[in-house]
């Protein structure tokens, strides 16, 4: 049951509160709803203050909706970003975490994952959709590594070698040191 507040169902309501205060709570899979994130990004936009506080907790999602999302928020230069990890920054959420251009942080027993970028094109499909599909996941993977490699002050070719791993998994502390994050809090 959801109890309903001034006309919010009470997870709505919280996240109302908490853009009042000039925080986004990212905690859903990205998806491709960027209306929601575009309409709350400019209510932080309009509220006072000199920093735009993002908070993530997710299992990431959507490669298109995150590098949207991604860019959204990179394109803020009226704030000072702060993204702070809650819980979990997987795969796409690591990279949002990653767009903050000063701040980055976590909290002391956060998780980060990182892995190769995954696709599907269904089941019966022709030699040539296939090798398309894999062009563009090709094409993806530069991308994404190109965007971690900048912020992580890594070489384009030590992200791939990561990539390769499949998956990564790495604490508050490991996330620092690999250059995810600027501090653990």
């Amino acid at each position: 049951m959801v109890s309903i507040i001034g006309g919010f169902n009470y997870p709505d309501y919280m996240r109302y509160l908490l853009l009042q205060q000039g925080i986004m709570y990212l905690d859903n899979d990205f998806d491709g709803n960027q209306a929601t994130y575009t309409a709350e990004i400019h209510t932080l936009l309009e509220q006072p203050g000199s920093q735009l506080h993002i908070w993530v907790t997710s299992n990431g999602g959507d490669v298109y909706a995150s590098l949207a999302l991604y860019d959204m928020i990179r394109g803020i230069t009226q704030k000072e970003v702060v993204c702070t990890c809650y819980g979990l920054a997987a795969s796409a959420a690591a990279t949002i975490i990653l767009q903050a251009a000063k701040v980055r942080r976590a909290s002391t027993n956060c998780t980060f994952m990182l892995h190769e970028i995954t696709g599907w094109i269904g089941d019966r499909v022709s030699k040539s959709a296939h090798e398309d599909a894999g062009k563009e996941m090709a094409r993806l993977t530069d991308v994404i590594c190109g965007i971690l490699a900048g912020r992580m002050g890594k070489s384009k070719e030590e992200v791939e070698t990561l990539f390769a791993r499949k998956e990564i998994w790495m604490g508050a502390n490991e996330a620092k040191a690999m250059g995810l994050v600027d501090e653990v809090i």
